[in-house]
């Protein structure tokens, strides 16, 4: 690779796979540069087996810092507030602007929150993981002294959402608590772009795992301990969850390239309005290829964006820009929900194969599989 300045801007799924194809490619990476604002990159497939008690905290992390050096890429532990395009430098917090030629954002997203007063004070939302980890077991150290039922209500029912709230249900197992879990959707029905046997599926393996699941009420408000509906119901509750639809960072949100909506435009190539500028994962949308924020896209826009990374920077100054590879996603991907229990659901399109410790086993390996190829360096 040449001696241009790469920043990979995030250290999301996507950059951890381009930094070890990169690698694997044998490309010198000493002008690479990847910033996170932690030094640590959580698993997202693996944080409800967390949630669940299955796995413990270490095990669903990736140390993004110990694999960048490894690689021989740089590594700065500082959270990103804005991107200059004119001077092409990354402005930090608590560190000098970093210079790139090329830029690739993966930064992650958020659930969006701005419909519903207070959530962002009363609430915890499931990303950013490490955010979510930290109250989640705070809440648990206080839940023991408990002696009634304790209460968890579970905001957003798409698969996150029901995973998260079949995950509280068996951790309170697992801990001997009595425990009420709430879900709550504002549509009509839960997953319902999915086949009907596997959306009631679905409703049965939430009701077996203790799930009350309430449909068609929006929340407006959320309180220290209460749950406001819009229609004026309230629902006390001790622990709060919300796994609403994925936004943007405002200073991604601020950003001056095109935005589709609240996130960075891109083309098929993953690159965005500005040249030599790419992004991938939650940050990024192409308008002609709607994808679900789900990190199985992240993943699988990796190979794509290592190839373009390259070109962009094998391409010379003021010459035209190379011919990118585009990134064709697969129109289905299999889906593994696990029950919090140790088994699990896997569907893909029409297809479904009923819950099972099977299953979570088929889950649990290629979890593991993934974090594990980043332990070899």
């Amino acid at each position: 690779m040449s001696e241009k300045k790469i920043l990979l801007l995030g250290g999301g799924h996507a950059h951890a796979l381009v930094l070890k194809i990169l690698s694997d490619q044998g490309h010198s990476l000493k002008h690479v540069t990847l910033v996170s604002d932690s030094n640590r990159s959580p698993y997202s497939g693996m944080l409800t087996g967390y949630i669940a008690g299955l796995y413990t905290e270490d095990e669903i992390h990736l140390d993004i810092e110990r694999f960048t050096r490894s690689v021989g890429a740089t590594f700065v532990c500082a959270a990103a507030q804005s991107v200059d395009f004119e001077r092409n430098e990354v402005a930090v917090r608590g560190n000098n602007p970093i210079k790139f030629d090329i830029l690739s954002i993966n930064t992650g997203g958020t659930p969006s929150t701005k419909s519903i007063l207070g959530a962002d004070e009363f609430a915890v939302a499931v990303k950013p993981i490490g955010h979510f980890q930290k109250k989640f077991t705070e809440f648990l150290k206080n839940a023991s002294t408990k002696t009634r039922p304790i209460r968890i209500i579970q905001v957003g029912g798409g698969v996150a959402g029901i995973e998260c709230a079949m995950a509280f249900a068996g951790r309170c197992r697992r801990l001997n608590l009595e425990s009420d879990v709430t879900l709550i959707e504002a549509r009509s029905q839960l997953l319902p772009d999915a086949a009907s046997w596997t959306r009631h599926h679905v409703e049965r393996t939430l009701s077996k795992s203790g799930v009350q699941v309430m449909t068609s009420l929006k929340v407006v408000q959320i309180s220290k301990d209460l749950v406001t509906l819009e229609s004026g119901e309230s629902l006390a509750a001790d622990f709060i969850s919300v796994s609403t639809p994925v936004t943007t960072p405002e200073w991604v949100k601020n950003l001056g390239l095109r935005h589709s909506g609240e996130f960075i435009e891109i083309d098929n190539t993953l690159q965005t309005s500005v040249r030599n500028v790419f992004a991938a994962g939650d940050v990024a949308k192409n308008g002609f290829q709607p994808l679900p924020r789900s990190g199985v896209y992240a993943v699988r826009q990796a190979r794509t964006l290592a190839t373009n990374l390259v070109l962009a920077a094998k391409t010379a100054n003021g010459s035209a820009p190379p011919t990118y590879a585009k990134f064709r996603p697969q129109k289905e991907h299999l889906k593994l929900i696990m029950d919090g229990n140790g088994h699990a659901i896997a569907t893909r399109g029409l297809l479904l194969w009923p819950n099972s410790k099977l299953m979570w086993k088929l889950k649990d390996r290629i979890d593991r599989n993934f974090l594990r190829q980043f332990q070899k360096n």
